[in-house]
């Protein structure tokens, strides 16, 4: 992505309803699976924003291959962010990793199966993946082409992506559920204006930015039972055995 779009999402990220929800979601899935001090890799980690938080539980270390990016991390995780992506996962140690995230990852590559394929050898015996993408080929908009999107996955094509990777997925579900309606709303207007983009990462008024974010990260609490449809997927998948 280019720097004016990691400009604009670090001035709104640490605020932004969407940002704040989607770490908190990640967050809820990995303790319910992962001890307190667990090892994780987050690769592609950006500024480091979801790292941060994870930092309050586990062992955490990111990987982000743009120096200008991990120049935007705050000074209590920048020391936590190493150069590296899928291409270049030589910083990780083979089997030291209870988990690996690629969070909103997946989507911006050629070969998104030779990318999980590629991180599977860091993780320990009975260790996952968890990784989260945009859903819905039908909503491409200009969203996906300003942050160099290659696809939307539905259900299958994710889980399909999985199994051809040599993995087993352990768990494939919808979030960002509950506001699709508006979502909805908010992109046809964005398509109807031609700012699609822009209307995204706009801070909404602090009452509706709180009140979406928790309505978003409340979604968290519920992933293991399935919801029917949403914005985005995420999944955990482990090496076959």
């Amino acid at each position: 992505m280019d720097s004016a779009l990691w400009d604009a999402i670090a001035r709104v990220e640490r605020r932004h309803w969407w940002f704040r929800g989607r770490r908190e979601i990640v967050a809820e899935v990995l303790r319910r699976r992962l001890p307190a001090g667990a090892r994780i890799v987050d690769v592609g980690c950006g500024t480091g924003f979801v790292l941060e938080r994870l930092l309050d539980d586990f062992d955490a270390t990111g990987l982000e291959p743009d120096a200008s990016v991990r120049a935007r991390a705050a000074d209590g995780v920048r020391g936590r962010i190493l150069p590296g992506s899928t291409d270049d996962l030589s910083a990780i140690p083979p089997g030291s990793a209870d988990a690996v995230l690629l969070l909103d990852v997946l989507e911006h590559l050629d070969d998104d199966v030779a990318a999980l394929r590629a991180v599977t050898p860091l993780l320990r015996p009975g260790g996952f993946v968890l990784m989260t993408v945009p859903a819905l080929p039908a909503l491409w908009s200009s969203h996906d082409v300003r942050n160099e999107h290659r696809r939307r996955y539905t259900r299958r094509s994710l889980v399909e992506t999985i199994r051809q990777a040599g993995l087993v997925p352990t768990l494939v579900r919808w979030f960002n559920t509950r506001l699709f309606p508006l979502a909805m709303v908010h992109r046809t207007l964005g398509r109807l204006t031609g700012h699609a983009s822009e209307r995204e990462l706009a801070l909404p008024p602090a009452a509706l930015n709180e009140w979406l974010f928790r309505t978003f990260s409340g979604e968290g609490a519920r992933l293991g039972h399935g919801l029917p449809v949403g914005l985005s997927l995420l999944a955990t998948a482990e090496p076959a055995r």
